[in-house]
């Protein structure tokens, strides 16, 4: 039953990873279970759960009872049971579960949330807000009209001790954007949460305690030069968690550890996680030791190429003719700002951290060009389309703000639009368009490419529009599926 269930996930389209992860929770759920599914009960599982409750976060229980929920709603469709021995998820899910010491805090906290699901915020993201606004909010007696940036300030010194400073900018993004709700509707003046307050000066460095401090100074050295060598900012604390996370425990300095304690490390790595990331590990590691050898710190690098694992080639996932339609047509409805900004998406192929530091200043409408910054602090030219111009002229004739960005937030006081804000706007275009599956700005990059390559364009040419240093990047837009395949073949040879 379990595996028609995956099937099912399969044929819906749902990712690999997040098929494997309910396979992952069944298997370890249904392992010792004595009695088939359709004999459990609620007081059943809950036993069950309640055995692992010491070791597991509240956060991996809920996430076991939605995949439990999801197998028995499947097993009810299907006609193997009758009824759901799990409860259906509360109604109400947008509003505060606990009680807050302000009655008004609550009454705007529970508006705030309600105007959210309005907006077709995912169930899952209105609970973190949810649960964010709830813990800053339980202790605080005076209104939320009485905060001020001393108070912010003064509740991030008190934290940074004891919270990682990621954390520390999801409350205030969380905060940040209720304030936001409350000066649009007139509650307050202005926002008292300024943008990236917290900033992490020498992101570079590792932040936790490391046993040998000799693998601590040469972690540091070896991500300040990646840092150097413009590596983005994300790149360098994916590189920064992952070898601190490997060295923190290990008393042997790192010149020291051989390569079959590494290969046991791999060996249970294995058990966890995916091929993916696995091979993503196994090539940080590979980039740390050569930049020891290149830099003769040892003689020796440790890693051993047949470690990494071979992954299939994927096909990058892109819009259809009829998707892209039904995706316009949504964006229709949308407000000068989100039209523009989809179809430039769509139409230049950009990167969306590229578009986030776009200015008007880097954009020319009458040629149809822009210059972005890409990885590596690039900086290379790129088109958009005619009806792109076009609605990029009314948006900037909609604005009467000075703000140099070319994408702004919808407020009194706009700021840059952040990168992750414009995965929301996408989203929910995508969400209204009804696709299989999620959209993200990434598809449209892929969209991109894709036409290009069906439209006969070279892959050195789709590489330069991409900025691309490698033309082996590249070469997955080649990996079309053989009804692509089969257009172009008819339409070049008849």
């Amino acid at each position: 039953m379990i595996n028609e269930f995956l099937l099912y996930l399969k044929n819906a389209n749902r990712s690999k990873r997040s098929i494997i992860c309910y396979r992952g929770k069944l298997q370890i759920f249904f392992m010792e279970m004595e009695v088939p599914y359709s004999s459990l009960t609620s007081s059943n599982i809950q036993e069950r759960l309640t055995k692992n409750q010491k070791d597991w976060k509240e956060n991996t229980i809920r996430n076991y009872l939605d995949c439990l929920r999801s197998f028995f709603n499947f097993c009810v469709e299907k006609g193997y049971i009758e009824n759901s021995p799990l409860r259906k998820r509360e109604t109400n899910y947008w509003e505060l579960k606990n009680p807050l010491p302000n009655a008004e805090n609550q009454i705007i906290i529970n508006e705030y949330l309600e105007f959210l699901k309005n907006e077709n915020l995912s169930q899952k993201e209105i609970i973190k807000n949810r649960g964010r606004l709830q813990v800053l909010f339980n202790k605080k007696k005076d209104s939320f009209k009485l905060q001020t940036s001393e108070d912010t300030e003064k509740w991030i010194k008190e934290r940074q001790g004891n919270l990682r400073e990621h954390t520390i900018h999801d409350y205030l993004y969380y905060l940040r954007s209720f304030y936001h709700f409350c000066v649009e509707k007139a509650y307050i003046k202005e926002n008292p949460i300024k943008y990236q307050r917290v900033k992490e000066v020498r992101y570079w460095e590792v932040k936790i305690p490391i046993l040998n401090k000799e693998n601590k100074e040469m972690i540091n050295q070896y991500l300040l030069s990646i840092n150097v060598a413009n590596y983005s900012k994300f790149t360098v604390r994916s590189y920064r968690d992952i070898l601190q996370n490997f060295f923190k425990e290990r008393n042997e300095v790192y010149s020291s550890i051989a390569s079959t304690e590494i290969q046991q490390w791999l060996i249970q790595l294995q058990k966890r996680c995916t091929e993916g990331t696995v091979s993503f590990r196994i090539s940080v590691l590979n980039s740390f030791y050569r930049f020891c050898v290149e830099e003769s710190y040892m003689e020796k690098s440790p890693m051993k190429s047949r470690w990494s694992p071979r992954l299939p080639q994927s096909i990058p996932k892109y819009l259809n003719k009829e998707e892209i339609a039904k995706v316009r047509k949504q964006n229709e409805k949308d407000n000068p700002r989100d039209r523009a900004l989809v179809e430039f998406l769509l139409t230049s192929g950009c990167r969306v951290g590229e578009v986030h530091k776009l200015n008007l200043a880097d954009v020319d409408l009458d040629r149809r060009t822009a210059m972005v910054i890409g990885k590596g602090q690039k900086i290379r030219q790129i088109n958009f389309s005619v009806s792109c111009a076009v609605l990029l002229e009314r948006y900037k004739e909609s604005r009467n703000d000075q703000n140099p960005a070319l994408f702004v937030t919808n407020h009194r006081n706009p700021r840059r639009l952040s990168s992750k804000w414009m995965g929301t706007v996408v989203r929910r275009i995508g969400k209204r368009a009804e696709l299989s599956s999620n959209l993200n700005p990434h598809r449209f990059r892929h969209t991109f490419a894709t036409n290009l390559l069906e439209k006969g364009a070279e892959l050195s040419f789709i590489k330069d529009e991409l900025g691309h240093s490698n033309l082996k990047t590249t070469q997955i837009y080649a990996n079309l599926p053989n009804q692509q395949l089969k257009l172009l073949y008819s339409r070049y040879m008849g």
